[in-house]
């Protein structure tokens, strides 16, 4: 393949590579499913050709390595992830600025736990949601009637929320799949329904998902899964992205950072607004927690995944004044395994330890292990 010599190449501001322990991911932001490992001498690489001319730094390898160079650069352009540029021109394209943008909203995301006997506080839920700005709601409906379900969704069609998810307790014999449908229809904003507990499994799609299943909804469940979107890949590098902004509305009232939260901030149906309003902008100055980034904690710092990964398996202060997870997760990123995979292996087998001790790493172990599982 013919490249220009004499130009630079860059790599699209709307990818980024992000190295790990063992393995560096090309997270592709516009094009998600284009995201793929890549060797973490990647980096350094396009760093050299983003400074020096393509023929500088092919000249700068011997022939074997050249040819490694080459197939980089074959990789990159054949998968559109980047572009040639003169010198001229090579300093009008700054990279994304990856700081956290100031932005108006007080709360960005809500989790809001209702029954029939709360609808009663719906309008002054509203009023909080509309005078925070909340762009996100999750709403977990409890004992709720068909008609108690409409009221609630109806009550959301002028509402400044961008984005609902519900998921509701189904009721056997009073529930049925077409009424659902109808229901969730009635609110454009709904980009996920779920019923749950049901018994038995059935899906439906009308421009979203529908679904009602037999699994139990588990709150405490800990979860993880890979948002690869720019936004959140910034919010990453700056916060922790299960707290910052967020708000969790519990049965009672009472309203917390998130469900395992011991601080309550107020309650729904005893503070004014305008009160629960001053807590928030207290909370935005004064809590620490929501700072705490992936790179702060123990193992994560070591995550290629680390900007793109979401979950409610929350940090602890260890003796030595560091950050752990006390419940470890289901990926390896010193061995670039998951939970399942052939040749997973957990941290402690990898001489990692990661407790309310400490942080300890035997790196001779790890690599005859990474010789056992990935040398040919």
């Amino acid at each position: 393949m013919y490249y220009p010599l004499n130009e630079y190449f860059k790599l699209f501001s709307d990818c980024s590579i992000v190295t790990g322990y063992r393995n560096a991911i090309l997270l592709d932001f516009t094009r998600p499913n284009k995201s793929n490992f890549v060797p973490k001498e990647l980096l350094s690489f396009l760093n050299s050709c983003a400074n020096k001319t393509v023929e500088d730094v092919l000249n700068h390898y011997n022939n074997e390595d050249k040819q490694v160079a080459i197939e980089y650069l074959d990789f990159m352009v054949e998968n559109e992830f980047g572009f040639f540029v003169s010198d001229k021109l090579k300093n009008n394209f700054p990279t994304i600025n990856t700081n956290l943008k100031k932005s108006p909203e007080i709360i960005d995301n809500v989790v809001l736990e209702i029954d029939g006997n709360n609808l009663k506080h719906l309008k002054s839920i509203h009023s909080l949601i509309e005078k925070c700005l909340v762009a996100s709601l999750e709403i977990r409906c409890l004992s709720l009637t068909n008609q108690e379900l409409e009221q609630l969704i109806l009550s959301f069609s002028a509402s400044i929320v961008q984005s609902i998810n519900i998921y509701l307790k189904y009721i056997p014999n009073s529930m049925q799949l077409d009424d659902l449908e109808k229901i969730a229809t009635l609110n454009s904003r709904i980009k996920k329904f779920i019923a749950y507990g049901g018994d038995y499994n059935a899906t439906s799609t009308i421009n979203r998902d529908i679904q009602i299943t037999s699994k139990k909804f588990n709150e405490n469940k800990i979860v993880r899964a890979n948002i690869i979107n720019l936004s959140y890949h910034i919010e990453s590098l700056n916060v922790c992205t299960y707290r910052y902004k967020k708000l969790y509305i519990s049965l009672n009232g009472d309203l917390k950072n998130h469900l395992s939260c011991d601080k309550v901030i107020g309650n729904i149906r005893t503070d004014k607004t305008e009160k629960l309003i001053e807590f928030f902008i207290e909370e935005h100055s004064k809590n620490e927690n929501w700072f705490i980034k992936k790179s702060n904690i123990d193992v994560c710092r070591d995550c290629e995944f680390r900007t793109v990964c979401f979950t409610n398996n929350l940090p602890l202060k260890n003796n030595q004044g560091g950050l752990y997870l006390e419940t470890e997760c289901t990926y390896n990123p010193y061995i670039g395994k998951a939970v399942g995979e052939e040749g997973y292996k957990t941290l402690e087998d990898c001489g990692v330890i990661s407790n309310e001790k400490g942080f300890k790493i035997d790196h001779e172990k790890i690599t005859l292990i990474n010789k056992e599982l990935w040398e040919e």
